[in-house]
This record gives C-alpha cells, sequence and structure tokens, in this order.
C-alpha cells in the first residue's frame, strides 16, 4: 500500500466557497487535511490551448485550491462508518 502515495487528492479548484466546505465537513469529522493555493496556470503562457478554458479570465489571476487527506486517514474514516 505504500507504493500509491500517502495523500488522496479530494478537491481541486477554483472556488473558495467549496474548498471552506469540504475543510470545514474535514474539521467536524476530525479528519486532518492538506490545504494549498497555487496562483495562475503553470506553464500555460506558452499553449494557447490551455487558456481556451479559461476564456475571458486573465489565467495568471486564477488561484488553484487544493484539499488532500492522508490515504490512512480515509480509509480508517471509510472502516468506521461501515
Amino acid at each position: 500500500m505504500r507504493f500509491l502515495g500517502r495523500w488522496k487528492e479530494l478537491y481541486c479548484g477554483c472556488s473558495d466557497q467549496e474548498s471552506a466546505r469540504i475543510c470545514a465537513l474535514l474539521d467536524a469529522a476530525g479528519i486532518p487535511y492538506r490545504y494549498r493555493a497555487k496562483c495562475g496556470h503553470a506553464g500555460a503562457a506558452a499553449s494557447g490551448w490551455m487558456r481556451f478554458g479559461s476564456f475571458g479570465k486573465y489565467p495568471a489571476g486564477v488561484v488553484m485550491q487544493y484539499v488532500d487527506v492522508r490515504r490512512q486517514n480515509l480509509l480508517e474514516q471509510a472502516a468506521r462508518e461501515g
């Protein structure tokens, strides 16, 4: 199981409300998590196709938010819930 990685990505998006809701649910369940935010699209400046999906938005102004949970904690919570 060690080769699968320690962290599982639960959320990847641009919504402040959604990431806050997910973090609140994890806090309520007592599950530790890792929150990360990254500004802009890495490497998107060289490719016009990468910018096509965010037409009308300035790519460098987009903040991608990530919520990760340790895989072991996720498995333990699932086992408790049955």
